[in-house]
C-alpha cells in the first residue's frame, strides 16, 4: 500500500514532498552537488554534455525537467551511470518522508 501511494504521488508532476522538493528540484540539487564535486562550472558541464550553460542552470534551479537524452549526456559528462543520477534524485525527493514499516 505504501509503495502504491508513492508511485501515484510520483506520477503527479505537481506533487511536492514534505521537504518542499518536487522531482525537478530534487534532480537539480543532485546535479549541482555532483557538478561541484567534479570541480566543474556550469559552462564546463554544458560543454562536456553538449548543453547550453543556461539550460544547466535551469536544471539546477529545478525550473526544467531533463529528458532521458539529457540525463544520459549529463551522466556521461559527470562520469556517473545514468541510473545513479535518477536514484540520487529519488533519494533526495524521499528525504523527510517516513520509512515504510519493515516486515
Amino acid at each position: 500500500m505504501w509503495e502504491d501511494s508513492i508511485v501515484c504521488q510520483r506520477r503527479n508532476s505537481s506533487y511536492r514532498r514534505r521537504n518542499g522538493l518536487d522531482a525537478a528540484a530534487a534532480f537539480g540539487k543532485v546535479l549541482r552537488r555532483l557538478r561541484r564535486q567534479r570541480g566543474l562550472t556550469q559552462e564546463q558541464l554544458g560543454l562536456e554534455s553538449d548543453l547550453r550553460r543556461t539550460y544547466v542552470s535551469l536544471l539546477e534551479l529545478g525550473r526544467q525537467q531533463p529528458s532521458l537524452t539529457t540525463i544520459l549526456k549529463l551522466a556521461t559528462a559527470l562520469g556517473q551511470p545514468p541510473g545513479a543520477l535518477v536514484d540520487l534524485a529519488a533519494d533526495e525527493l524521499l528525504r523527510g518522508y517516513p520509512k515504510p514499516p519493515q516486515s
